[in-house]
């Protein structure tokens, strides 16, 4: 059995896109169409960084490995169940050895189960996130009790920064640490939020803490995961709280704030993401009528 990996050019554009045709069945003529677009489309980082794997004249995978600081990131990574049994382990091997010349830390986020067993053979790190939701319905506003000296504001836009540094700050230490340890990883993170990349960002709603001198110690931002589909569904991006601010109920106050201000601009549910074995946060959540949906989200890292 030979295995190459070979950088994806242009014109293998039906190759690569054939490649999720086993995940979801038969696609309509129009998403082809706007996949195919979005492939020739794609910014010079992923342009540049996208791979076929190949058994000989087949292309049995694919990925990207987008660079962040000192952090590579397999995006789009698909694998032909077929030939996990027989081309697995090598696959994954050629990817992290591949990954190892451009970065310290290989990370994989949102990759589906089907995967876990590839990569924790290959030595992986890997966390459980699952969904929590309320429906917001039968809520009733809320008032909320700040620690003394601290105010909440809607966000705005030039919060980004800040936003980063508090996110990277919040981290260390934690349960998922690992996973937002690269100060430059963390700043693409925030950019993408504030960007809309994972949902429509609302700062009017979203919420930032800042104590008597006017500095930052913590955020809540949360955009409209559903609003294109008439869901009206308000996701929570990020919570952060400065150290010196945590278990002083700041954290309450602002999920209590947050729901509310939810309600208030009608949207029908609100959620987020949490992992698996942080028991406070997810009592915390319990506490304000989510409840998990078992959905689950896994994310992998391995050190090179």
């Amino acid at each position: 059995m030979t295995i190459t990996i070979k950088p994806a050019s242009p014109e293998d554009a039906a190759a690569w896109l054939g490649l999720q045709a086993f995940e979801g069945g038969e696609q309509e003529e129009e998403e082809v169409a706007k996949l195919y677009a979005q492939y020739q489309a794609a910014e010079p980082l992923t342009a540049t960084n996208r791979h076929l794997i190949w058994q000989g004249e087949q292309a049995i995978g694919r990925y990207v490995l987008y660079p962040i600081g000192s952090v590579v990131e397999l995006r789009s990574f698909r694998l032909n169940p077929a030939h996990f049994a027989e081309a697995g382990a090598l696959v994954m091997q050629m990817v992290v050895e591949q990954a190892r010349l451009a970065g310290a830390r290989l990370i994989i986020a949102q990759h589906a189960a089907t995967y876990s067993p590839l990569f924790l053979a290959a030595y992986f790190k890997q966390i459980t996130r699952t969904q929590m939701k309320r429906t917001l319905a039968s809520w009733q506003p809320q008032p909320i009790k700040l620690p003394t000296g601290v105010s909440l504001r809607p966000a705005r836009l030039d919060d980004e920064q800040e936003a980063a540094r508090m996110m990277f700050a919040h981290y260390r230490g934690t349960f998922d640490s690992d996973f937002s340890s690269d100060h430059t990883q963390v700043q693409h993170d925030i950019r993408a939020i504030f960007g809309n990349e994972y949902s429509r960002f609302d700062p009017a709603n979203s919420l930032i803490a800042e104590d008597e001198a006017g500095q930052a110690v913590g955020n809540l931002l949360f955009g409209d995961m559903g609003h294109s589909k008439g869901e009206w569904l308000a996701w929570v991006l990020d919570i952060s709280l400065a150290a010196a601010w945590r278990g002083r109920g700041l954290g309450k106050a602002m999920l209590t704030q947050a729901i509310n201000n939810a309600q208030a601009a009608n949207y029908r549910t609100f959620g987020l993401m949490v992992t698996i074995g942080n028991w406070p946060a997810q009592s915390l959540y319990r506490s304000f009528g989510l409840r998990e949906y078992g959905d689950m989200m896994y994310e992998s890292m391995l050190r090179l």
